[in-house]
């Protein structure tokens, strides 16, 4: 979380980002980064770090992508 920000990934790469308040949360965005993600976003300044996969001839290829 940072500030009122959520952000979230599943293990299909699929990272979500919600606005939340005490009194409610709203979905702002929903973006595939990978075909796989193995971590939580980091976020450092105004930067987002993970660990995510793209699948070539079906093997998993771990990168870094920001």
């Amino acid at each position: 979380m940072v500030g009122e920000t959520i952000f979230a990934t599943n293990e299909e790469d699929l990272t979500f980002v919600f606005k939340a308040t005490p009194d409610s949360i709203e979905k702002l965005s929903e973006n595939q980064l990978g075909d796989e993600a193995f971590s939580t976003p980091t976020i450092c300044g105004s930067r987002i770090y993970t660990h995510v996969a793209f699948k070539k001839d079906d093997q998993g290829q771990v990168t870094c992508p920001q």
